[in-house]
């Protein structure tokens, strides 16, 4: 979706999102519910997209903290992941964020 700024000459669009959740393998169980240590990330492959959506464009650290609060609390019908938590990643706009035991951490070159 797109939207108009208050000048009405700039066009934002939302924000897309995806929650990666670690595999259900014996390799991804070794990370699971780990607090971020940027030498112990695990690999792309250990994960799944289990959600995609868009939410209005915001502050990077706004938009995040409503996606833990919306996968915690109030979970989409369609979604089939667990409660959003440590270890699991949010890519949003192309960047993608580890859920640490408080906030995010941003995972560069991933």
């Amino acid at each position: 979706m797109y939207y108009c700024s208050r000048d009405n000459k700039t066009t934002i669009r939302d924000m897309e999102y995806k929650i990666l959740q670690l595999k259900h393998n014996e390799e991804a169980r070794k990370f699971l519910f780990l607090p971020y240590r940027e030498d112990r990330v695990p690999s792309k492959d250990l994960y799944d997209v289990v959600y995609a959506g868009e939410v209005k464009p915001d502050d990077t650290l706004m938009v995040l903290e409503r996606l833990f609060i919306k996968f915690n609390t109030n979970h989409p019908a369609d979604f089939k992941g667990h409660s959003l938590s440590v270890s699991d990643v949010v890519k949003l706009d192309g960047k993608f964020y580890y859920c640490d035991s408080i906030g995010y951490e941003e995972i560069k070159n991933w």
